[in-house]
């Protein structure tokens, strides 16, 4: 993967390289990847925020399916999607995603899905 993204960061002509979409549990798999993937694609990212620690403030905020706050309703509905985790542990797998991440100046754009088969009154709570 670092070198598919390097090689391409590498080619002439690109000025911006944008990550458009991730997945949480590889973060906490492997924060030394997001660490490498970060020291090439933040010099190509065209997004800047005065909170980012990167020299010219850039950062990236790639889109992250979250889809359920409920352990419960993560099971039923998404058990492989934390893997190599355990589905029951998916809010600890994103709040420390989430800091690995942040730490790398990465401030994804999080998506949640509202209404799923079976959703209780206890799982949006």
């Amino acid at each position: 993967m670092l070198n598919f993204y390097g090689s391409i960061a590498e080619e002439p002509g690109v000025d911006y390289l944008p990550l458009s979409h991730a997945t949480m549990a590889p973060a906490v798999v492997n924060p030394g990847l997001i660490r490498d993937l970060s020291s090439i694609l933040l010099a190509k990212s065209a997004l800047q925020n005065r909170n980012s620690t990167h020299p010219d403030k850039r950062f990236l905020a790639p889109l992250i399916g979250i889809e359920t706050g409920s352990p419960r309703l993560a099971a039923l509905t998404m058990s492989g999607k934390s893997l190599p985790f355990d589905i029951r542990d998916w809010q600890e797998i994103v709040v420390e995603g989430t800091n690995i991440l942040n730490d790398n100046n990465w401030f994804p754009v999080y998506t949640f899905i509202v209404g799923l088969p079976n959703e209780t009154d206890d799982d949006i709570g």
